[in-house]
């Protein structure tokens, strides 16, 4: 009876170990500042140590007090000079930095699926830079990320796909100008990236974000389409898209500029404009973000 009970308990542990493994255990950590100096326009960054047993990233909870930031982005960095807030410009310092994560007005948590997370272990420090929209309220209370890790590495690497346009000015009196930013998708060798959600990011006169893939033989798929003056959510894909490499991927930005006594500028200010479209995805091995901007695609 005895051996069979050290047999039984050999078997659990066993199983806890494989159970382990797999599905890591996982926990909620929050990546906070307070900063009372914020003023108008302003931004500021600050970098965090990761933990050295999390493995994999699969969730964001922002927590963002009222009447302070425009956004919020998150990165991943080598290492990084600057662990406590400081202006940081439009130019954040964050060496081989990846953009993992992008919030604004109105996103709530997100969750990435089952089986899919980034590859944290690849950064020693995680950054947040938080862009101050107007009549920034001073507070006393933290800004930042609450971010859900585990020690599992994932199944599937999340990647990011970042269309950001570097188009100059915006002419006033057009009730639809549209802009374009168009890459092709690596070489033909390129590994597939399966895209599942998608965000939209601009101010106050673009009307509508879409984006499409044109594969070899002709077919195009949408990336996504949303008003970005709704919460600037991650939405899901209806179903995934896959983008292989060859393939050409386009965002499109359109405008109403009738309001307009001039030209606006496409830029880094809550006074300018912006177009960015954010796909995100997962693919079999790691891979880091990826920037299409000014007609070419850059690995970060």
């Amino acid at each position: 009876m005895e051996q069979w009970c050290r047999k039984v308990l050999v078997g659990v542990a066993l199983l806890l170990c494989v159970v382990l493994s797999v599905c890591g255990e996982v926990w909620r950590q929050d990546f906070t500042f307070k900063n009372r100096d914020a003023a108008d326009h302003d931004y500021w960054c600050a970098a965090f140590s990761i933990p050295s047993n999390a493995t994999s990233l699969i969730g964001f909870h922002p927590i963002i007090p009222q009447h302070t930031a425009h956004h919020l982005i998150l990165r991943g960095c080598a290492n990084s000079e600057h662990t406590t807030p400081h202006k940081c410009g439009t130019m954040a310092s964050c060496d081989k930095g990846q953009i993992l994560y992008a919030w604004a007005h109105g996103a709530t948590d997100l969750a990435l699926p089952d089986r899919v997370g980034y590859y944290i272990k690849a950064f020693k420090y995680v950054q947040l830079e938080a862009h101050y929209g107007k009549d920034v309220v001073k507070t006393d209370e933290p800004i930042g990320l609450g971010l859900k890790l585990s020690t599992a590495t994932p199944e599937r690497y999340a990647t990011l796909l970042v269309f950001a346009s570097s188009y100059s000015l915006l002419p006033p009196g057009h009730p639809q100008f549209e802009i374009t930013e168009s890459c092709r998708f690596g070489g033909a060798n390129h590994q597939p990236l399966n895209a599942f959600a998608f965000r939209t990011h601009s101010h106050e006169t673009a009307t509508r974000i879409w984006g499409k893939t044109t594969d070899s033989f002709h077919t195009e798929k949408i990336l996504g389409d949303r008003n970005p003056q709704l919460p600037q959510i991650f939405v899901p894909l209806q179903n995934e898209v896959v983008i292989h490499g060859g393939d050409k991927i386009d965002a499109f930005c359109i405008y109403n500029t009738t309001s307009l006594k001039g030209p606006m500028h496409i830029g880094f200010t809550v006074n300018d404009e912006m177009c960015n479209l954010y796909v995100l995805g997962w693919t079999n091995r790691y891979q880091g973000t990826m920037l299409c901007s000014s007609h070419n695609l850059y690995q970060q």
